[in-house]
């Protein structure tokens, strides 16, 4: 079983603001999460900021098998919460479109 709960947050950006587009909390855990905003008006990907968690716990063999392959260039991305077995992961793609 492969279903983890996790969370999905995207923010709009611009000039030290934070708009919220969607917070997505599933009840239920999810093997994939995503989200949709049909209403919002995107102002450019590089404005767009995601977090989002895994909740690894209970999975701790999922957890460590995640954390080994992270390499260097998404590890800046990552918050890793050993205790816990949680992964935040803030992605903001101002960093991505440079």
């Amino acid at each position: 079983d492969f279903n983890l709960p996790m969370t999905l947050n995207l923010y709009d950006y611009q000039n030290g603001k934070y708009d919220t587009v969607f917070n997505w909390y599933p009840e239920n855990p999810q093997w994939w999460i995503t989200g949709f905003a049909p209403d919002k008006t995107y102002n450019g990907i590089e404005n767009q900021v995601m977090i989002g968690s895994v909740d690894f716990s209970g999975h701790g063999e999922m957890y460590e098998a995640f954390v080994s392959e992270l390499d260097n260039e998404h590890k800046k991305y990552v918050i890793c919460d050993e205790e816990n077995k949680i992964v935040w992961i803030c992605w903001h793609e101002e960093d991505l479109v440079k």
